[in-house]
């Protein structure tokens, strides 16, 4: 009976969940939220992968065209392609809220089965793992490989704590292949087993700890700092021009973390640029992090080390979007935090527990509405997550009217979109971001969106251009999109 009950309250809190976790990132992608990058990019590579062909992003605003590997060392996306024949352009989001439930699942067992946690708890403490900021912040934009590993890690930890080494090194593996920053992140998390492990003994730390840090920073800086640059040719990700602050190179960077420490702290806290629209992000971030329960990581050594790597990446960053709380730079927290509170309240007794996980839940949930309701990241829109509210829900787009357009498109025509339709269109060979048209058959732009252009009169300016040079045809055009077709383009059908 004990048994019956519990995968009732479990199945009801995994329900429940997954209705919201849909209602945010499902209702984007239908009602358009869905942009080029990242959802378009990994989508066009999910084509490419599924044809067993090599991809190349061809959606950068700056028109240049990069290998796949070269941009994002995501080998995962490979394991995910054949999916896309069964939920086409609905698949990573799909995936990504299967894995955030996996994640769920693997905090639940960790707490009941490893650290022998009584089941009402391991409830509550299930809900709070999916009301922490960072879930929903990463739901709201698009698709990320880093939210599949950060939901793999509660699964790694509890596999090595049960001594079930194989399962461990397969989700070592899997996260390995999530990205590659992922790896770095890894020795970290390897070097907190290594210390504080206690029951087990060094002969066995030397035979699969240590080998797997060394492993992990190898890969890191091999794959980072060689591979992806010798597939790139200096167009795509390159690791140091992240963190330009810090340095120019490698080695600028580490000397400089050893001759400036006093300017090193600072970039933890402070924006090094004085525009003022800079102001509050960072410490937004540490706000949330500590009443989710990040105080807890901070007095925890075995978690403190976890968080080194990302506290790193995020604070350092020449990138004012990896500070703060948007986007999917805060989901790698969202597991350490639920652990380093599971570890924290074993020392009390059971009533305590309850007492303390139920009062941690709550504030959670308060604050994780309260930033979604107002936040300081700029470019915010608290439409994209606010899922109880009904705007929502509402959108200018008709979906028929976009149907209609789609219809005028053969299948694996060249485009060139705007940024908002690339996801849906991707599944195909070549695919652009307007207002690069490089060989592009057709153009097709929805008009209430000038990014990347700074007005709509720039771009209707360019719109009428290409129609002007007599290089394009107008086929089709309504209140929210137009499109273009090239002159004398004839589609063959292969």
């Amino acid at each position: 009976m004990n048994y019956q009950k519990i995968n009732y309250f479990l199945f009801i809190i995994l329900f429940v969940f997954t209705l919201i976790f849909s209602l945010i990132s499902i209702t984007n992608h239908y009602l358009f939220r869905t942009f080029a990058l990242d959802l378009g990019m990994f989508n066009h590579a999910l084509h490419s992968f599924s044809h067993f062909k090599c991809n190349y992003f061809t959606l950068s605003i700056d028109g240049s065209v990069v290998n796949y590997f070269g941009d994002h060392f995501s080998l995962i996306i490979i394991l995910f392609a054949p999916f896309h024949y069964l939920f086409g352009s609905y698949t990573l989001l799909i995936i990504q809220i299967i894995f955030i439930l996996l994640g769920g699942i693997g905090i639940y067992l960790y707490a009941k089965n490893i650290k022998q946690i009584e089941s009402k708890i391991a409830y509550i403490l299930l809900i709070y793992f999916f009301s922490v900021w960072g879930i929903y912040s990463a739901l709201a934009f698009d698709f990320h490989t880093n939210v599949i590993a950060a939901m793999l890690l509660p699964w790694m930890v509890y596999f090595y704590d049960s001594k079930r080494f194989k399962l461990f090194l397969l989700v070592f593996i899997l996260m390995l292949l999530c990205k590659e920053n992922i790896s770095l992140w890894l020795a970290f998390i390897l070097i907190s087993f290594l210390i504080f492990k206690k029951d087990r003994t060094i002969r066995e730390k030397l035979k699969l700890e240590v080998p797997l840090i060394i492993f992990s920073f190898i890969y890191f800086v091999v794959i980072s700092f060689y591979v992806m640059k010798y597939l790139n040719q200096g167009l795509g990700t390159i690791q140091t021009d992240k963190y330009i602050y810090l340095g120019s190179s490698l080695s600028e960077i580490i000397t400089n973390i050893f001759t400036e420490p006093k300017y090193v702290f600072s970039l933890l806290f402070e924006s090094p640029d004085t525009n003022p629209e800079y102001f509050g992000i960072k410490s937004e971030f540490y706000y949330m992090f500590l009443v989710s329960g990040g105080f807890l990581v901070l007095i925890n050594p075995k978690y403190l080390i976890m968080i080194i790597p990302l506290i790193a990446q995020k604070m350092f960053s020449n990138s004012e979007s990896m500070w703060g709380i948007k986007s999917h730079y805060s989901i790698e927290f969202v597991p350490i935090i639920i652990l380093a509170v599971i570890d924290f309240i074993q020392k009390f007794s059971y009533y305590k527990q309850l007492f303390l996980v139920s009062v941690f839940s709550l504030i959670t949930i308060l604050a994780t509405i309260s930033s979604i309701d107002n936040s300081r990241a700029l470019y915010y829109d608290k439409v994209n997550v606010a899922f109880y509210n009904s705007k929502h829900y509402k959108s200018d787009i008709n979906f028929k009217d976009y149907e209609q357009f789609e219809n005028e498109i053969p299948q694996n025509a060249i485009l060139s979109v705007s940024s908002n339709l690339a996801p849906r269109l991707a599944f195909r060979d070549k695919i652009y971001h307007f207002p690069n048209i490089k060989d592009a058959a057709y153009v097709f732009v929805y008009k209430k969106s000038y990014y990347p252009f700074h007005s709509s009169d720039e771009l209707n300016s360019c719109i009428m251009g290409l129609i002007n040079c007599r290089e394009f045809i107008k086929i089709k055009e309504s209140t929210n999109f137009v499109l273009l077709k090239r002159v004398n383009y004839k589609y063959t059908f292969l």
